[in-house]
């Protein structure tokens, strides 16, 4: 089992989004007190929608923020991605380090409830323009029933100057607000490292 804490970006993050509705993020990840701890992941979505789920939109900010309470943040504005349906989701040790060999299938923690969240103030930690997803974990090889991990991606997202080939579409920097095994997220987009 990977053991809790905080994991942040080490390298460029990426989250595209394309014209027919999907997105890929991706990046690599290490363990903030730990670097022998480091792993690459791909995290597939589709479906991009208004449908906040049965349990959506997720708000965790302070009441305070959310426009119904003249704040600047708006639900309406935010969008919503499924778990790709057909596209595998991992997380896969970097060859050399403590989990080097070791491959976990991502899914949605949430089983519909949550879906992964896009818009201003969505990351649940500031008013940036942000993502927040709700992941499950557990290695390959696994019974499901006996390996029920979740971590949760809270992360902001900056324009990314660079030009994007088609069919990508919403060219987005993720800045990193928190990342453990309870925080993981992005979208085409690169990744400035920061702390929070």
């Amino acid at each position: 089992m990977i053991a809790e804490g905080k994991f942040v970006f080490d390298s460029t993050a990426t989250f595209d989004e394309f014209d027919n509705g999907t997105a890929h993020f991706y990046g690599s990840i290490v363990a903030a007190e730990d670097t022998n701890k480091k792993f690459t992941f791909n995290i597939w979505f589709e479906k991009k929608s208004a449908n906040a789920g049965t349990g959506g939109p997720k708000k965790e900010l302070n009441p305070g923020s959310y426009s119904d309470q003249k704040g600047p943040v708006d639900v309406a504005t935010w969008y919503y991605y499924d778990f790709h349906s057909s596209k595998s989701s991992t997380l896969n040790g970097v060859q050399g380090t403590e989990y080097g060999d070791r491959t976990f299938n991502l899914y949605d923690w949430s089983e519909g409830e949550n879906p992964a969240q896009i818009g201003v103030g969505a990351n649940g930690k500031n008013d940036d323009m942000g993502l927040a997803v709700w992941i499950g974990y557990k290695e390959q090889g696994e019974n499901p029933l006996e390996s029920k991990r979740n971590s949760d991606i809270n992360i902001s997202l900056t324009p990314n100057p660079e030009p994007v080939p088609e069919p990508t579409t919403g060219l987005l920097i993720p800045t990193l607000v928190g990342l453990g095994w309870r925080s993981l997220s992005k979208r085409r987009n690169q990744l400035k490292k920061s702390n929070g």
